[in-house]
């Protein structure tokens, strides 16, 4: 008789698991809205400040530069980081995610380390983004969200940190 390891074993279905606590596609994309409007509205104050005003803010928008896009990454990241840290450690939830009521558990549906989200989770998708290549990098999370049309509802970002996302 073989043995299973739980610890690494995926479960035969999300679905099963969840028993119709995922959350829907169109919530997730509202609390992915919400997080990237606040976002850009720090970011654009902060590069306001710093940069000499809306003309400089939007001269920047119109030139490329792989640096440049690495930078804005790291302190995308960063930012992320102040803004959402102290819920995702607490609760699995970002302030887009806290709005509209759903939350980020493992899919047994235990809570979620924040080393998981951040390592798991968001990462791939921060080191995407800052790939030199927009058109690869917007392909590339196009990709992963097409997947939460799935039964699953997960994402490829859900599945590799072996998460889902589910109504509060």
């Amino acid at each position: 008789m073989t043995t299973i390891d739980y610890d690494y074993a995926r479960p035969a279905t999300i679905d099963a698991v969840t028993s119709g606590r995922l959350s829907s596609p169109a919530k997730r994309l509202f609390a992915s809205l919400i997080d990237s409007f606040l976002s850009a509205a720090i970011v654009t104050a902060i590069y306001y400040c710093f940069a000499g005003g809306l003309t400089a803010v939007l001269a920047m928008q119109k030139t490329f530069s792989p640096l440049q896009n690495l930078v804005d990454t790291l302190i995308g990241f960063a930012l992320f980081l102040l803004l959402h840290g102290y819920l995702l450690a607490q609760r699995g939830q970002t302030i887009g995610k806290w709005v509209c009521g759903i939350r980020v558990v493992r899919t047994d549906l235990s809570k979620v380390s924040l080393q998981r989200i951040i390592m798991l989770r968001e990462m791939p998708l921060f080191v995407i983004a800052a790939i030199p290549l927009p058109y690869v990098s917007a392909a590339l999370l196009l990709l992963d969200a097409v997947f939460i049309f799935r039964s699953s509802r997960q994402c490829l970002h859900d599945q590799v940190a072996d998460t889902v996302v589910v109504n509060v």
